[in-house]
């Protein structure tokens, strides 16, 4: 192994070299949001639509109320979606619509189905207008420029034993040509696995070090078969430990020394466990994956690499929030630890859907030393699985934003000054890539 570490090590310093700053690696519509005086910023977001997934391993995780028998029916319809004319599709569309409102959803609302419906059938690029238009504040809706989203990628075939009907290479290429349109910073997720087990699209092989690579190459790129100029490469890594492996493991630590030497942000999952390693996979990090969704299993990556930057993503989950009423949490300690660290911050994406954590997490974010370290994200779209998580969600971010905190409103702190200071963006020397 060592062997490939100091080939992907040496390919990718010279990749990197080609724009070593991360002001060098954004589009021109996320410079020319950074130059808006009142922009956002989403840093943890997924506009994967239903062909990015493993289908029948996660619908049934994600859409639990939904019986096997149903889900056929859906799978079915999807297919048929694919091959038949524009007024067969709209025929295929109601059926859908009709097929979502005759289950018991449980919690689900209107708006979790008008998101399934768009997941089912649409693209990503579909997944993000439909973010763009519904799941900004008020005062973005009407100004795309000014909201920067962070789509993290999510490779979940090594954890879950299913393949996608896109592969994971063609949907890298989807992110890259969908940024030629909107002010996207994406994650390619990196999982360890993929060094054994590469990924082949168009007679080519990819492994964990080759995807990296792919995702940070700007390219020439077709679009309906034309050529549409230079991509922009990816912006950061997505890791998710809980899939089955542990942060520190031998085959991730050249991507993070790379990642800290170019300040290629990471964001890892520290949160919830509805989305674990399949049980049928065999697990060889040693700890069961509720074990994997720890603080403390990244320490040994900072030591390692204490400049890196580093996003626990969640902050640790709802449930971890819904301790810390009573001061028994465990993990937001742990996160809080970690986020000494110079690069370290936390995000509350998911969290901000439950409302009756509002209190608690605002009166941390009213401590100054937690605040300037705390991210805004939503974890669109995963958070349709929660009860009016729309309201909830905008609500928090009224709140937010009548609280100062020396002088300026948590929600400016959360939505902009801190994703620029975390993913080391100097806007007033901001030089896009394309």
């Amino acid at each position: 192994m060592d062997d490939s570490n100091s080939n992907f090590t040496a390919k990718a310093i010279k990749l990197l070299n080609n724009y070593p700053l991360p002001q060098n690696r954004i589009s021109s519509h996320v410079a020319l949001a950074l130059q808006q005086p009142d922009f956002m910023i989403d840093t943890h977001m997924h506009i994967f639509d239903f062909d990015a997934l493993p289908p029948n391993y996660f619908i049934k995780r994600q859409f639990t109320a939904i019986p096997d028998v149903i889900i056929q029916q859906i799978i079915n319809l999807i297919d048929k979606y694919k091959t038949k004319n524009q007024s067969k599709q709209k025929e295929i569309e109601k059926n859908l619509h009709r097929l979502l409102r005759t289950v018991n959803l449980g919690e689900q609302t209107e708006e979790s189905i008008i998101i399934m419906e768009r997941f089912f059938l649409g693209e990503m690029k579909a997944m993000l207008e439909l973010y763009l238009d519904n799941y900004v504040p008020k005062a973005y809706t009407d100004h795309r420029e000014r909201v920067i989203t962070t789509p993290l990628m999510m490779d979940m075939e090594p954890g879950w034993g299913n393949t996608a009907n896109k592969n994971y290479i063609e949907q890298i290429n989807e992110v890259k040509l969908i940024g030629k349109d909107f002010a996207i910073l994406p994650f390619v997720n990196l999982d360890p696995r993929r060094f054994e087990n590469p990924i082949t699209f168009n007679k080519k092989s990819y492994n964990l070090y080759d995807i990296f690579l792919k995702a940070f190459t700007s390219e020439n790129l077709l679009k309906s078969k034309l050529v549409v100029g230079k991509t922009t490469p990816f912006f950061g890594v997505k890791i998710y430990p809980i899939l089955g492996y542990k942060p520190s493991d031998e085959r991730l630590m050249p991507i993070f020394s790379i990642c800290e030497k170019f300040q290629i942000p990471v964001t890892t999952h520290l949160g919830g466990t509805l989305i674990i390693q399949n049980p049928e996979i065999p697990n060889t990090s040693g700890l069961a994956s509720g074990e994997l969704n720890q603080a403390e299993l990244w320490l040994p990556v900072l030591k390692a690499y204490p400049k890196l930057r580093l996003n626990i993503g969640h902050f640790g989950g709802v449930t971890e929030w819904q301790l810390a009423k009573t001061g028994t949490s465990t993990k937001i300690p742990a996160v809080l630890k970690l986020m000494e660290y110079e690069n370290v911050y936390a995000d509350i994406s998911y969290i901000i859907a439950e409302e009756t954590i509002h209190d608690i997490l605002l009166s941390y974010l009213k401590k100054p030393e937690v605040l300037k370290k705390t991210l805004y994200g939503t974890d669109y779209w995963m958070l349709m699985r929660e009860k009016n998580f729309k309201t909830n969600i905008l609500n928090f971010c009224k709140k937010a934003a009548k609280i100062k905190v020396n002088g300026t409103s948590i929600w400016k702190h959360i939505s902009k000054t801190n994703p620029v200071a975390f993913y080391g963006l100097n806007i007033n020397s901001v030089k896009p890539n394309v």
